[in-house]
């Protein structure tokens, strides 16, 4: 069997971590080895200690209101960055525009995850590790 894809987690609710690491279990091509973090401040400490082939985002990261200054504060402590999914309940306002994203981050509605782990998307986002 391949090696587990490691994925970072920032997601300020636990029921949120929940669903996705019961997704990525029913997905059976790949296997995922998923570091969950509820904080900012866990999520830095995470990145500083381990290596990871993606991050995924939540869009509202207390205490901030999008997930723009959190991902600044990510890529800062990484020293570079990671191909990063950002996910968040409603995805049709201006912060996910072209125009304001900072890298190549994929913005993705939340009721879309499951679909994109079983399409094998998220595998191939994080395979896409530069």
């Amino acid at each position: 069997m391949p090696e587990a894809i490691r994925i970072l987690y920032l997601d300020d609710c636990d029921v949120d971590h929940r669903l996705l690491t019961a997704y990525l279990n029913l997905e059976t091509t790949h296997t995922y080895d998923v570091t969950p973090c509820l904080t900012l401040e866990e999520a830095r400490t995470a990145l500083q200690t381990g290596d990871y082939d993606a991050l995924i985002l939540d869009n509202r990261v207390p205490p901030f209101a999008s997930y723009h200054e959190p991902y600044k504060h990510l890529k800062a402590a990484l020293g570079h960055k990671l191909p990063t999914l950002v996910v968040s309940a409603d995805v049709s306002g201006h912060e996910f525009s072209e125009s304001m994203r900072q890298d190549q981050e994929i913005v993705l509605d939340k009721a879309d995850l499951m679909a994109a782990i079983q399409s094998g998307i998220l595998a191939d986002f994080a395979a896409a590790r530069s």
